[in-house]
């Protein structure tokens, strides 16, 4: 045999057995691809893996992943202590390029979530069904935080969809009752958010909350609706947003039942720079009872800015969403306030000044109403956080009863310096006057103590703060 010959049987014998392994390794790297992304991979590796890291026990009944594409979930289940799961969802469905979000680009075609649903359960002893998440979360070592990107981040999120949600959060007490929030019917939709872009978000719900004890029922139920437009910079910053919220109260009983049919809608208008209009408007079958507004220019980057809240016209039935859950009604309260907020040097430094008013001022608890009032207080506060220290520099309060009759007045001589850091040095003094006239004890039981059944007060207090 020739030289020629010999050299030839080689190379045919090394370039089959090189095409042999090519083609071991290519149905190696297709089989180690649909074992990688079929069901049973991911019910078997992946989510034992991820629900340990988790503390939790993840569960999935159906799924189809294209790794590139798109992935697809059904029956996803999360569970941790107890017998209600922490949360569930009937469908996932997501189409998206991996390509383009290797590269640093999010581009996600569209995202549908069916039916989820979460449930919080916060026991009397303090335990909750979050409580292992929260201790598998704490047990990891914290990550570096990553090197900010030369570039922002390219995002184009077209369509999301979120239907029929479900959030629950339980809260146990001693003694057998307990509390619910639940928010159902959440429908949440995003549209077309990307760079240099407005984009859409709109949400709904229907809110409920009850709270069951030995003895009473209290009940809130109200609908939700929001729209948000939301216009991104190139870099991803929101450069103005506008909102349009609304919450319809359409059933309360026990302690909010002066909040029936109150209707609160929120208008927003704001930049990075400017809040161009912040305002929360309440009514009754369309008659006003009150408001909130905020405007004024604020660099929400530097933190610095002068703002202006106004407060107007609000009463019992507003006010019944917090005081009721006391057993605490207004009667016929009316308050209103004007307050100014300057934030200088990052909002190390606030300057605030206002003045707020509590017309026929009256509160009833436990079948006792107290005497209707007419209140004032005037302030003026400037608070360093950097040296630890405010100063109040103007205070006055004022309690006068019907007719016109002094109740109780309170005022500085002189600026008052509160200083909470180390070197809590005296910069002064001031005297706070105090003075009651005819505070009838009884008329005030329901607060003082039943144990007073009587008597008077009058008197003037002077206390100097150094």
């Amino acid at each position: 045999m020739s030289e020629n010959t010999t050299v030839k049987t080689v190379k045919s014998g090394w370039g089959k057995k090189l095409g042999l392994g090519a083609g071991a390794l290519a149905v190696l790297l297709v089989m180690a691809y649909f074992v990688g992304t079929s069901t049973w991979f991911l019910k078997s590796v992946i989510l034992p893996s991820a629900g340990k890291s988790l503390g939790a026990t993840i569960t999935v009944e159906d799924a189809t992943i294209s790794p590139f594409s798109s992935v697809m979930l059904r029956g996803l289940k999360i569970q941790t202590t107890g017998e209600t799961p922490l949360a569930t969802v009937g469908e996932v469905r997501a189409q998206y390029s991996l390509f383009a979000i290797l590269g640093g680009n999010l581009d996600i075609a569209d995202v549908l979530v069916e039916a989820p649903a979460v449930n919080l359960v916060f026991n009397a002893d303090g335990t909750s069904n979050l409580d292992p998440i929260l201790q598998a979360a704490a047990a990891r070592p914290p990550k570096p935080k990553p090197a900010k990107p030369e570039q922002p981040t390219k995002l184009d999120l077209r369509r999301v969809a979120l239907n029929n949600g479900t959030i629950m959060v339980v809260q146990n007490q001693k003694g057998g009752g307990r509390s619910v929030v639940e928010l159902s019917g959440l429908g949440i939709k995003v549209d077309g958010v990307k760079n240099a872009t407005v984009g859409q978000i709109t949400l709904a719900a229907a809110l409920k909350y009850a709270s069951q004890t030995a003895t009473n029922r209290d009940e809130l139920a109200a609908n939700l609706k929001a729209a948000l437009s939301l216009d991104l910079g190139a870099d991803l910053m929101p450069q103005n947003v506008k909102a349009d919220a609304d919450v319809a109260v359409n059933q309360a009983a026990g302690a909010f039942a002066e909040a029936a049919r109150l209707n609160t809608k929120l208008l927003a208008d704001l930049s990075l720079k400017d809040i161009k209009q912040l305002a929360v408007n309440f009514s009754r079958d369309g008659a006003p009872l009150g408001n909130v507004m905020i405007s004024g220019p604020l660099d929400a980057l530097k933190q610095e800015g002068r703002i202006k809240i106004t407060v107007g016209g609000i009463g019992n039935q507003v006010l019944s969403l917090v005081g009721g859950r006391l057993g605490i009604y207004f009667g016929s309260t009316r308050l209103s306030a004007n307050y100014d907020i300057e934030l200088k040097n990052q909002a190390r430094q606030v300057n605030t000044s206002g003045q707020i008013k509590g017309e026929k001022f009256s509160l009833t608890r436990q079948g006792l109403t107290t005497p209707t009032l007419e209140l004032q207080l005037d302030y003026q506060v400037a608070i360093d956080l950097a040296q630890s220290n405010a100063t109040v520099q103007a205070f006055a309060f004022a309690a006068t009863q019907q007719g016109g009759q002094p109740l109780l007045r309170a005022g500085l001589s002189q600026p008052m310096v509160i200083n909470w850091g180390k070197a809590a040095g005296a910069m002064g003094e001031s005297v706070l006057d105090l003075s009651i006239s005819e505070l009838n004890l009884a008329e005030w039981r329901s607060f003082l103590g039943t144990n007073l059944t009587g008597g008077t007060v009058n008197g003037k207090l002077g206390m100097t703060v150094r």
